[in-house]
């Protein structure tokens, strides 16, 4: 009896400690977006980070080697903006005193800061593999996040999709802590649903974010962490035993109901709103005793003695479409609801059109806005209303469907076609002497070079009046006029891949470039067990010619000549990289490796032979009893897993076939 009442205490005990059961409620239909950052991502505008609809921002506070350079700076504007922030700390550490060490180190670097998001514990890097146990890995979490709680901030843990599957106890880590996975698919996007297995999913390493230069982490979270923080008094929140009202839709429950000048009985009444109205509450007063209003233009108070929750207001987005014109438009953005919304001036500009202005759509029922406010299903009506680049839109009742549970308003560009100009390659037809390539769009520019008549020069753009064309010939870039310049054939596609050269388990994502663009290198993080990346060397597939450090194409260079290529770098896909016997071309980046463990198949104990001790140990293995074996050496038949499968193969392999 003694027994069983100890272990209904500590299920008890545990069951304190297991807080995703009391907020994660229907997981797979809440999805939250957000990003992580650190010091790798440089000076971030957060200002535009808001405006782009990120939610929250996981921010690295530091490593095992110290405090994150870019953390106070990050952890302030980020805040500053009203983003949700959470903190992630990376670990080196191999014992339980270091591991603790670094977690008191945390709570000095915090100081008390508020956070909605966990503070989660990262554990991935290689150096804990090796001479480790799974048991110590995740010991290894619950020593530090320990520490974390006892300061008073809701800790998780961060891992990989793989980690959380061989190297740690997943069920023992899932019951203690929210989980933090990172698993990348092939489509870069939030496609999948993980919800069954973690709290937040790091779903891409490449994603792009308006405010941030280069690649950041993309995540979708399934958990309302900032209210399971707030109500608990976790993580700088103190508890709070009644949640004030929130802004939304509210039914009048009086017969009438006056909307007033202000907070108050004795302020003059704009008029009255019959019971059942659907007002607009906006925000409140101090006591939360009287309502700020919308409705029909007017914007009062009512008393709240008198209105009822109804819904919230739907999540609100902006985005731009340029129509039927090839070009790049404005990136979108998440504004208020009940604020003026200014309409972005970076303008669509596009060679042969020129633009007249905007016009706006909603998602919701496809409705076009009218000059009067009012919306209308006819995308053709004369009194469409129109917006030019800077002006104001007001996001207000008159704009919003509140029948719809989210809205997205596109701003449509109208255009006037002006000439059929595009880039591409173009032949010269002047009538005897050379066209002249000059430093600007006028013939008072300097000569830079002469094309002779019947040459092709390549336009990679035009003026403001499609006068001029931005040329390169002869790898010479300058001003031509358009006049003597006709159009000859299109730029070819440069499709960009990526071959890792052999080396297992590795993938890197492929583009489709445009010639006469700047292409950043990709593969950045790639590793394999066993392998060190070296560069990668460049190689088209039109002429099996390899881009050499001096910027020529040589199918028989010996590799003292090849250009090394390292994750970041970019290359200049300019005239020299094109091959003009074909319209499109392959650029394929292959990796070079340096092999750093030697890889032996059937040597599942690692002692550099093969033979009936390893037998034993892989027996042991998947009896449970041992995890101390080289994986990749015990996997004989090669399908990706260590199983009893491979017990034969390796018999086979001790007996000398």
């Amino acid at each position: 009896m003694k027994r069983i009442l100890c272990i209904a205490l500590a299920l008890i005990m545990l069951a304190a400690v297991i807080p995703l059961s009391s907020f994660r409620t229907d997981a797979a239909a809440m999805k939250i977006y957000g990003i992580d950052v650190s010091k790798w991502q440089g000076n971030i505008d957060w200002a535009k980070v808001k405006a782009a609809g990120v939610k929250f921002a996981i921010i690295r506070i530091g490593t095992t080697q110290g405090k994150d350079s870019y953390f106070e700076t990050n952890y302030n504007a980020a805040k500053a903006q009203g983003i949700d922030v959470g903190v992630y700390f990376y670990t080196y550490s191999k014992t339980q005193a270091a591991t603790v060490s670094d977690a008191q180190k945390v709570l000095t670097w915090l100081a008390g800061r508020k956070l909605e998001y966990p503070v989660y514990f990262d554990i991935e890097d290689n150096s804990l593999l090796s001479g480790y146990t799974k048991t110590d890995r995740t010991n290894f979490c619950i020593w530090f996040n320990t520490v974390i709680e006892n300061g008073g901030y809701y800790a998780g843990v961060y891992t990989g999709y793989y980690w959380l599957n061989n190297y740690v106890d997943a069920a023992t880590l899932r019951a203690r802590y929210p989980i933090w996975m990172a698993r990348y698919l092939n489509s870069g996007t939030d496609s999948q649903d993980y919800s069954n297995l973690c709290g937040m999913w790091q779903y891409s390493s490449k994603g792009s974010v308006n405010g941030i230069s280069g690649n950041v982490d993309m995540n979708v979270c399934y958990t309302d962490y900032p209210t399971y923080i707030k109500n608990n008094g976790l993580s700088g929140y103190t508890a709070s035993s009644a949640e004030p009202p929130k802004a939304g839709y509210y039914s009048v429950t009086a017969s009438s109901l006056n909307i007033r000048s202000g907070d108050s009985s004795s302020t003059a009444s704009y008029g009255t709103v019959p019971n059942g109205t659907e007002l607009a509450v906006v925000g409140f007063n101090s006591a939360y005793t009287w309502a700020n209003v919308r409705y029909n233009g007017i914007n009062g108070w009512c008393s709240m003695t008198y209105l009822k929750y109804k819904k919230a207001f739907p999540e609100v987005h902006v985005s731009y479409n340029s129509g039927e014109v090839s070009t790049s438009v404005p990136a979108g953005a998440a504004p208020a609801v009940f604020t003026n919304y200014t309409v972005s001036s970076a303008v669509p500009i596009f060679a042969g059109y020129e633009f007249i202005s905007w016009k706006l759509t909603r998602s919701s029922d496809g409705k076009w806005q009218k000059t009067d406010g009012t919306w209308t299903a006819d995308s053709a009506a004369s009194d469409l209303k129109t917006y030019a680049p800077s002006s104001q839109f007001a996001i207000n009742e008159y704009a919003l469907n509140s029948a719809a549970a989210a809205e997205t308003y596109t701003f449509v560009a109208g255009w006037n076609y002006v000439a059929p100009i595009q880039m591409a390659y173009y032949t010269v037809t002047t009538n005897s002497s050379p066209l002249m390539v000059r430093s600007a769009d006028s013939t008072s520019g300097a000569i830079l070079a002469r094309a002779p008549k019947g040459s092709e020069v390549a336009v990679i753009g035009f003026n403001a009046d499609c006068s001029w064309a931005r040329v390169i010939f002869e790898g010479v870039e300058g001003w031509s006029s358009m006049t003597y310049l006709t159009y000859k054939e299109s730029f070819g596609n440069m499709t960009i891949n990526y071959d890792v050269n052999g080396v297992p388990d590795v993938y890197c994502e492929g583009v489709v470039a445009s010639p006469f663009s700047t292409v950043t290198v990709g593969g950045d993080g790639i590793g394999a067990d066993g392998y060190e990346f070296r560069y990668w060397v460049l190689k088209r597939s039109s002429d099996n010619a390899i881009y050499c450090s001096d910027g020529t194409w040589d199918a028989a260079a010996t590799e003292d000549r090849f250009a090394h290529f390292s994750p970041n770098d970019e290359i200049y896909l300019g005239y020299s990289n094109l091959n003009r016997a074909v319209s499109d071309d392959v650029y394929t980046f292959t990796a070079f490796w340096e092999e750093t463990v030697k890889i032996r198949i059937g040597d599942v104990n690692g002692d550099g032979t093969v033979n009936l001790v390893d037998l034993k140990a892989l027996k042991a293995h998947l009896a449970g009893l041992n995890d101390s074996i080289v994986l990749l050496n015990a996997d004989l038949n090669g399908d990706g897993a260590v199983n009893v499968k491979d017990v034969a193969p390796l018999k086979s392999m001790i007996a000398g076939n």
